[in-house]
């Protein structure tokens, strides 16, 4: 079973995992898996992309086609912003170690997931109809200096200027594959790498602004993520000065919700606020249906972690006002 897969591999590579099992239909759920705290060391000689902490928010598509609609795009867009990882969705209708670049997030079969957090195979990114790779720019650029090739050999073998050799080496390094494979024909294989966890991020960052829903403070330090289709209807990333942006989690209900909902809603919504070590703040639109969701929360769940959880009214948020 794809899920069981996927939900394999991210254990197997990364610090934490949150599986989201709500809302209970897989149709209707935007994000599947959180995972955070990715750290995999190069396994290939002067590889330039060693990574560090990571964060991907992963959508498994068990669905004949790989499309996603433009709402479950959207909630893994904006989550994915906010806490400063990649948006990904595994579908394996797709060819091995590709990644598709689509709208605002990137497609992979699970083979691939699983090349580009532990490293291994080269993977390349269809973008703008053409398929790109690495230069691996440390090993370049160490060679230029020490003498051992000269910058406008490189160029030559690439057919391109000096000017944008240098443009290349200077950015992300994605060159078509095409001219990948005369710089392994004239010098090494080691001459490029694989697309990898950093250039997807850096991809992810540069796509457009921000995706938040609302931006507020003097400086646009509080960014608020409007979410639809997951345990989650609010994210909040704030931006204090010499200080780490702090995350903050938020479910909205409007009315009672019905027992099963309450429960598979806030069970993983805590989930979340556990790994992040935020508070889950639980909002909801009058005094009478805060003491009956408080009421049900202690039949369902016995105690209420508090260290995780708050309740409040919308009235109570200001930033919140604008949801009736």
């Amino acid at each position: 079973m794809l899920v069981r897969r996927v939900r394999e591999v991210l254990r197997e590579n990364f610090e934490e995992v949150v599986e989201l099992e709500y809302p209970l239909s897989s149709r209707e759920r935007s994000i599947d898996f959180v995972a955070t705290g990715v750290f995999v060391p190069s396994e290939r000689k002067h590889h330039s992309h060693i990574r560090g902490e990571g964060q991907m928010v992963v959508r498994v598509s068990t669905l004949r086609g790989y499309n996603v609609s433009s709402s479950t795009e959207e909630d893994l867009a904006k989550f994915a912003e906010a806490v400063d990882g990649v948006p990904f969705v595994v579908s394996n209708e797709l060819y091995d170690n590709i990644i598709y670049e689509r709208g605002h997030v990137f497609l992979g079969n699970e083979r691939t997931l699983e090349n580009l957090v532990r490293n291994r195979e080269l993977i390349a990114i269809y973008r703008r109809n053409e398929l790109y790779v690495a230069l691996n720019t440390q090993l370049i650029e160490r060679e230029i200096s020490r003498g051992g090739i000269r910058i406008s050999e490189v160029s030559d073998v690439l057919g391109v200027s000096r000017k944008s050799l240098e443009n290349y080496l200077r950015g992300l390094g994605l060159i078509p594959i095409e001219k990948a494979e005369k710089l392994v024909t004239e010098y090494s294989a080691d001459m490029v790498v694989s697309v990898n966890y950093s250039i997807l991020r850096e991809l992810f960052k540069r796509k457009s602004s921000s995706r938040a829903d609302i931006v507020s403070g003097r400086e646009g330090d509080i960014r608020v993520y409007r979410l639809s289709k997951t345990t989650v209807d609010y994210v909040v990333r704030e931006f204090k000065p010499s200080k780490a942006s702090s995350l903050r989690f938020y479910v909205e209900l409007r009315g009672v919700p019905s027992l099963k909902e309450l429960k598979a809603k806030l069970l993983n919504a805590i989930k979340l606020a556990k790994v992040y070590g935020a508070v889950l703040n639980v909002i909801v639109s009058g005094v009478g249906d805060l003491e009956a969701v408080k009421e049900d929360l202690k039949k369902e769940l016995g105690e209420v972690p508090q260290e995780h959880v708050s309740f409040s009214l919308t009235a109570q948020e200001p930033v919140f006002q604008r949801s009736s």
